[in-house]
């Protein structure tokens, strides 16, 4: 799972978006909702009653997320604040100019720049970092924010450089190690992203933040054990946390534990009922378990509260594709591909459909052919479902070459270990469900690649799709 919720971008705004706000008007503030510290030294307290507190140096540009307003306090992931002491991100970069027309500061530049690249401002927050740094080139903020702003508009070897910068001024540096962590998680360096995320963790044992970025890398490294671990520890830290719910049900369900799976998943739809990702994943799981009616009654549920949804409509037209309901099948697969012409999985599928129908009112190899190359180039020519789906086009097409040839190559990348782009395109929890065949399937492949090598083409056997 390449976690939506990884960002690097210094206030986590995108993480926490998908979280409902409940205003309470009378104090102006909202459970739910991001603020900035106003200086630096913010004061952390376990509770409003704990009079010592704990004053960190503390980088505003990283937003806290209210879960409990009570009186002249607020609770957030990181603990409780004064109301005072805190200004709503959307109100950040007005109060902030402000700050900066009486007097230039590193934390009040710094501070601006990460409220603009939440606003994707990127130029004008790069302009912010690259000030600070001119300031103060011994403060550890300055590098940070800067490699962040460079982060985000993709200039990564001046973000790491910049990171590494801000790290080695300050080895204590926990967002810095964290937003490290993200930039190699998003490049596909998942040990290094566990590493930087352990120490931030190491750091600060108390910020939920990192436990859930962790989890997400070892769901890439499918470390189930391991991410339902650090999933757990992030809901201990932070409850009002909802992504940490669907994050373990997501482990739970690769890890073979359906039952935890859908009691997570229950969890995350009670607290977020107006999400359609709940009731997409939910789908996934009823369908799992056998059931029929339920799968699609969560998908009208995830389609009236998000009619833009392609992974709703891609699972449908799975279940309606799984239940020989082609035409169903084949107007959701291709509504996806208007939508998202990037959807190599809803290519591959409508490709393998119009190839192996046993209704030939619904077979087309040109059409086959056409997405199938469309999935394959999306996915590099290295997806062996993709590639299965070209063979099988070619044959509908009577090109029985071309479709040995790269059946051949399904054949050759079933029998590796551990075949490379394996992984679905669309939500992780369909790519669990619509997995790449493995070793075992390499005898089915096998004959596919005998029919071909005479003369025949492949169909699918009516009502047999959950095998496929």
């Amino acid at each position: 799972m390449r976690s939506h919720s990884l960002h690097i971008l210094p206030i986590l705004a995108a993480a926490l978006a998908a979280q409902a706000i409940h205003a309470d008007e009378e104090r102006g503030i909202a459970v739910g909702e991001l603020v900035l510290p106003i200086t630096q030294d913010a004061v952390m307290r376990s509770a409003p009653s704990d009079t010592a507190g704990i004053v960190a140096w503390y980088p505003g540009t990283f937003s806290l997320t209210v879960t409990e307003v009570n009186h002249a306090w607020l609770r957030t992931d990181r603990g409780w604040v004064k109301r005072s002491g805190v200004v709503p991100c959307d109100r950040a970069i007005v109060f902030f100019t402000r700050q900066l027309c009486q007097s230039r500061s590193v934390f009040a530049l710094c501070s601006r720049a990460g409220a603009r690249l939440s606003a994707e401002q990127y130029q004008a927050a790069l302009d912010d970092a690259n000030e600070a740094v001119s300031l103060d080139r011994t403060d550890p903020l300055g590098f940070f924010i800067r490699g962040s702003a460079a982060a985000s508009t993709g200039d990564v070897d001046s973000a790491f450089a910049d990171f590494g910068r801000a790290i080695a001024l300050k080895g204590d540096f926990a967002e810095a190690f964290l937003a490290r962590g993200a930039m190699r998680f998003s490049h596909g360096d998942f040990p290094s992203a566990i590493a930087d995320y352990g120490d931030a963790i190491r750091l600060d044992a108390n910020w939920a933040y990192p436990y859930l970025t962790r989890a997400h890398a070892h769901l890439e490294m499918r470390a189930y054990d391991a991410a339902v671990a650090d999933f757990t520890e992030s809901i201990r830290r932070n409850d009002f946390d909802r992504e940490a719910y669907i994050g373990r049900a997501t482990a739970h369900h690769a890890f073979g534990k359906r039952l935890e799976a859908m009691l997570d998943i229950d969890e995350f739809i009670k607290r977020s009922p107006k999400q359609a990702d709940g009731y997409i994943f939910r789908a996934v799981l009823w369908r799992t378990r056998g059931e029929n009616s339920k799968p699609t009654t969560d998908l009208q549920t995830a389609l009236a509260l998000a009619p833009e949804r392609d992974d709703a409509y891609f699972l449908r037209a799975v279940i309606a594709y799984q239940d020989d309901a082609y035409r169903i099948a084949i107007d959701d697969l291709e509504r996806v591909a208007r939508a998202n012409p990037r959807h190599a999985d809803a290519h591959a599928l409508l490709a393998w459909i119009r190839a192996t129908c046993p209704d030939a009112s619904f077979r087309d190899g040109r059409i086959a052919i056409e997405s199938a190359t469309v999935a394959c180039k999306l996915s590099h020519f290295r997806n062996a479902r993709h590639i299965a789906a070209l063979a099988a086009a070619h044959a509908e097409a009577n090109d029985f070459r071309s479709a040995v040839k790269w059946q051949l190559e399904v054949v050759k990348m079933l029998g590796r270990a551990d075949p490379a782009g394996q992984r679905s395109s669309g939500d992780s929890a369909l790519s669990i469900v619509l997995k790449t065949p493995g070793r075992d399937k390499r005898t089915e492949e096998e004959g596919r690649l005998k029919a071909y090598r005479d003369g025949k083409p492949y169909r699918e056997a009516a009502a047999n799709a959950q095998g496929r």
